[in-house]
């Protein structure tokens, strides 16, 4: 009897249950939880259910962020119809555990657009140095004969 209960006040409990980031730590150094909050009764860093995660966006010395995640309980939480904010999508899309959330694509195309078209302009720019050289070298010999030349006369 207890578990259909449990069972019916969590089918009411799915449609509003979030997968999200807590805010943690301190004032320029930031760190989320990830956790599993009823949308409309916890604000953003308030109660939450669960916790199922932690993520922090600032590099290390090595240069990695650092994510833990308990598969499992992401797995059961978006079985039972938890959804994840759009952030947490992204995160859990780079981890292989959601698919690829569609606006990392577009910022991957973006990117990778820009990229190319700084490699574009520094190899314009290095062909315009070299023609550039090249005129300079050629200038320099010819005036390097005219000046032999007046120096030969006057003797």
């Amino acid at each position: 009897h207890f578990t259909l209960l449990l069972k019916l006040k969590l089918q009411k409990m799915v449609t509003r249950l979030r997968m999200r980031f807590q805010v943690k730590g301190c004032r320029n150094r930031h760190w989320f939880n990830l956790v599993i909050a009823n949308n409309r009764k916890f604000r953003r860093d308030g109660k939450h259910i669960e916790q199922i995660g932690a993520y922090d966006p600032y590099p290390n010395k090595f240069g990695h962020k650092l994510v833990c995640f308990d598969n499992d309980r992401i797995r059961y939480w978006l079985g039972v119809g938890a959804t994840p904010t759009p952030p947490v999508a992204h995160l859990l899309g780079l981890a292989g555990i959601l698919p690829v959330y569609p606006p990392t694509l577009k910022i991957a195309a973006k990117r990778r657009k820009i990229i190319e078209e700084n490699k574009r302009m520094e190899e314009l720019e290095r062909i315009k140095k070299l023609e550039e050289e090249e005129k300079d070298k050629l200038n320099q010999t010819s005036g390097d004969k005219d000046t032999n030349e007046v120096i030969s006369n006057d003797q």
